[in-house]
């Protein structure tokens, strides 16, 4: 499926900086239904419990210094802002400094649309009908 960077969130966005970082075949999803309802997809690789740079700042933050991101909390949002291999810069913005940084990576890297596995956008039923 194909997805506008600015629209990519959770294990999307996830998934397509694990790409760009030559590990997205070793990516496990794992889908949990909270309490709420809500449900959601996580990724797990071999050597880390968890895979996830737009939600954990353990994989998340290394990019942000080796990308050289630069950050800027605004009133309502953060917006980052990289510059690609031939200097032009491309900005992103999020509710999470996280989500703008990968946003922003992912832009420079791979461009504003990306293709993504449908598996990773369509939850499978997790609760057992009634």
């Amino acid at each position: 499926m194909k997805i506008k960077t600015e629209a990519l969130k959770d294990a999307p966005l996830d998934w397509v900086v694990a790409h760009m970082q030559g590990v997205a075949d070793q990516l496990t999803p794992t889908w949990t239904e909270a309490d709420d309802g809500e449900v959601c997809c996580w990724l797990s690789v071999p050597s880390v419990s968890l895979y996830s740079p737009s939600r954990c700042w353990a994989s998340g933050g290394p990019l942000i210094d080796q990308y050289s991101v630069s950050l800027m909390r605004q009133a309502t949002h953060w917006e980052a802002i990289v510059k690609d291999d031939d200097g032009l810069v491309h900005a992103s913005s999020a509710k999470t400094p996280l989500v703008a940084a990968m946003r922003s990576i992912v832009a420079a890297k791979m461009g504003g649309e990306v293709s993504v596995p449908d598996a990773l956008t369509t939850p499978p039923c997790l609760s057992d009908p009634a």
